[in-house]
């Protein structure tokens, strides 16, 4: 009776609270950065550095840290605030650039060396991406190149 008291009222009480918000890692803001946000991030960084260092045996130990996990949050914050920076300075990624630098890609020729349309979506499909999804981060990616050549 006891065990079922208990879970009534956390259940109850969750309920009242709303579990369905993802935890909060970080606050830029107004905006939260959730826990699943930073998973995905992580895995992406993990990623890409387990293809630099495969020779190393020592990094994977790295790549679980939290001084790592550390590093990928303040990498989130920090474009974060960037992009943020950058709307409210009104910088945007025209349309005509967007279509150039997508095509610049050579993942997406076809065998006769043409941007194949048909090899564009099923490249982002094989990596879980909508075309949009793709596209904004590519915008994204050239807005922060942009403020990085100006800083520099």
């Amino acid at each position: 009776g006891l065990i079922i008291l208990t879970f009534a009222f956390f259940g109850v009480d969750s309920y009242f609270r709303g579990t369905s918000a993802a935890p909060e890692v970080a606050k830029i803001g107004d905006a939260p950065v959730s826990e699943q946000e930073l998973a995905v991030a992580l895995r992406k960084a993990q990623d890409r550095m387990r293809e630099q260092a495969s020779q190393n045996p020592q990094m994977n130990t790295y790549l679980n840290s939290p001084e790592f996990r550390r590093a990928v949050l303040d990498d989130v914050i920090q474009r974060r605030l960037l992009l943020g920076y950058a709307a409210n300075s009104g910088m945007v990624v025209s349309a005509d650039e967007l279509r150039t630098v997508i095509s610049d890609i050579q993942a997406f020729y076809d065998e006769d060396g043409h941007f194949s349309p048909t090899r564009y979506e099923q490249s982002l499909r094989a990596q879980n991406l909508t075309p949009e999804s793709f596209e904004n981060q590519i915008k994204q990616d050239l807005i922060l190149s942009r403020i990085q050549r100006a800083l520099a």
